[in-house]
């Protein structure tokens, strides 16, 4: 109920918005502007804070970007915000098995461009974005048995750059203002670092850092809202 309250509020925002627009631009003009609100997204965020989160193959996280375009003839420079933040808990449920809750969290940035086709309201686009990504994730893990009682914390960090082919469709709801969705596919050269402490019994840590190549699917990286002026 409260997400549907915020996507009514959102729309009847842009809306209005939109509204004025279309009293401001002359018919002879074309607004060249556009910034959106990340509505949606259906992503694999199962390795963003470094560790592997298998449930999250298939996160879903609502108004959680925004993107800014400047469009030209052809085409459209683009760049947009992400963030991505879940939390985990896992149990085993037995009497001397551990518990380990943590927080994955991070952005990702893109910077590229766009190539449209226009088909009355429909508008089909593909192009390729330099993308940059940090997560990171904290985690804690302790034993539920108190006589051989267990504790240790772990951290880790992702961030790496790379490049991203992206294709989606957008709908015009009215003169300014469009609803639009892709998918991508991020190519991605990544470091990695840990940092595993133990608390009790012992106190101890393992440090240790790599880096590696990813190739990571996003069926549904954006579902926006957008506004043109």
């Amino acid at each position: 109920m409260k997400i549907t309250k915020l996507f009514g509020a959102a729309a009847l925002a842009f809306t209005l918005a939109s509204s004025s627009v279309m009293a401001q631009c002359p018919s002879n003009s074309m607004p060249m502007n556009e910034i959106g609100i990340r509505l949606a997204n259906i992503s694999d965020a199962s390795g963003f804070g470094g560790i592997n989160v298998a449930e999250q193959k298939a996160s879903l996280g609502f108004f959680n970007g925004i993107h800014y375009k400047r469009y030209g003839t052809y085409g459209a420079f683009r760049t947009s915000l992400g963030l991505t933040r879940y939390e985990t808990d896992e149990r085993r449920n037995c009497p001397d098995c551990l518990r380990t809750i943590g927080k994955v969290s991070g952005f990702t940035l893109r910077a590229g461009y766009e190539w449209f086709a226009v088909l009355g309201p429909i508008e089909p686009f593909f192009g390729l974005d330099a993308v940059g990504v940090f997560g990171k994730y904290e985690g804690e893990t302790w034993s539920t048995n108190s006589t051989n009682y267990q504790e240790s914390t772990d951290n880790r960090e992702r961030r790496g750059i790379g490049v991203s082919p992206i294709a989606g469709l957008r709908f015009y709801l009215g003169y300014a203002v469009s609803i639009s969705a892709e998918t991508s596919v991020d190519m991605l050269f990544l470091g990695r670092s840990t940092r595993i402490s133990q608390i009790s019994p012992e106190a101890n840590t393992i440090a240790r850092s790599n880096n590696y190549f990813d190739t990571v699917f996003q069926p549904l990286n954006w579902l926006s809202l957008n506004i043109m002026f």
